[in-house]
């Protein structure tokens, strides 16, 4: 069973585990060996490595009905959280809106147990006749030890 298509893209209909990797998937092989624990709860989804390497991933979804100027746009804050498994020091974080027309400016309080606030801006305003409800994913990386 290949895991590339015909324009050597993978094939994410396969999932990757250890047992279906062809002999050129040994890289492949090696990350999924690596991975120590994953899960997800509340906060989110967690990949421990065995190299002490841990991603977070989130989603958080807000409805807006105000924005705040700052020059030519709008700013909101979202909230963030925390994370689905705690790290051992302040992770690298970083996020997207997922099909929206506004843009990440930053995190703000961001700790090894969550982020308290993504600041997001985007160049029209809003209002309770025009709400706006942006999905925003996160993603952290960093050491669980």
């Amino acid at each position: 069973m290949s895991l590339m298509d015909w324009k050597g893209l993978p094939d994410t209909s396969t999932p990757l585990n250890p047992n279906n990797l062809e002999n050129d998937g040994a890289y492949l092989k090696e990350i999924i060996d690596g991975i120590v624990e994953s899960g997800s709860n509340n906060n989110g989804t967690y990949i421990k490595f065995s190299n002490g390497t841990l991603i977070c991933t989130k989603q958080v979804t807000k409805v807006f009905t105000e924005a705040e100027q700052w020059g030519a746009l709008y700013d909101v804050i979202i909230p963030g959280g925390n994370w689905a498994y705690p790290f051992i020091s302040v992770p690298i974080v970083s996020g997207v809106l997922v099909e929206s027309s506004g843009f990440v400016e930053g995190f703000r309080n961001v700790t090894s147990n969550g982020v308290e606030q993504a600041i997001v801006a985007r160049p029209t305003n809003i209002s309770a006749s025009a709400p706006w409800g942006p999905v925003l994913d996160i993603v952290a990386i960093g050491r669980w030890k």
